[in-house]
């Protein structure tokens, strides 16, 4: 059993603790920049963790390598992916593994915002992500929200994914004006 955290006595077991560290940037992160993070997790495994945090099924692959293969990207450079049901359903993923592709798309030089767009049947979730560019006002434009720079929405239809798209388009590009220094 594990003692997490183990100054307050409360017991987690090693499941809790895989769930709480499942998002690999955060766990790198907690670990690599607080050198103190390991009072926290004192009795957990972190190389068991760490182990979990770097596999995936084959399908995921699969599904990424369809993602560099097949992303489009706007004339400003936004880059994006639509995943159909037909799509996941070919590469055997849920419509949660492939919205967590978004970030695959992230270190496309010269853009600095990155999309998927996701068929979840009766509507299509939007992944917004970006560098330097504060995407979340867009997001409340479609029924969404969320951080300066991740943030979510739902659409309805494929205009409204052109329009999106459009309007994303717009904000990259004055972006990319106004700060040609940053990439």
């Amino acid at each position: 059993r594990l003692r997490f955290p183990c100054f307050i006595g409360f017991q987690y077991a090693r499941k809790c603790a895989d769930l709480f560290f499942s998002d690999r940037e955060i766990f790198f992160f907690l670990c690599h920049s607080f050198p103190f993070f390991g009072i926290f997790v004192f009795g957990v495994d972190i190389e068991y963790i760490y182990s979990k945090l770097n596999l995936k099924d084959l399908s995921s692959y699969r599904l990424e390598a369809y993602v560099y293969k097949n992303f489009k990207m706007t004339k400003s450079g936004v880059v994006y992916i639509f995943f159909t049901k037909k799509i996941m359903k070919k590469f055997g993923v849920s419509c949660e593994e492939a919205a967590s592709l978004v970030n695959t798309m992230s270190s496309i030089k010269g853009s600095l915002i990155w999309v998927t767009f996701v068929d979840y049947g009766d509507n299509i979730r939007v992944r917004l992500r970006s560098r330097f560019v504060s995407i979340n006002e867009v997001a409340t434009h479609y029924r969404g929200g969320g951080h300066l720079q991740a943030s979510g929405a739902t659409i309805y239809n494929k205009k409204e994914m052109k329009a999106i798209l459009d309007e994303l388009d717009e904000l990259h590009a004055s972006f990319k004006e106004a700060n040609k220094d940053k990439e």
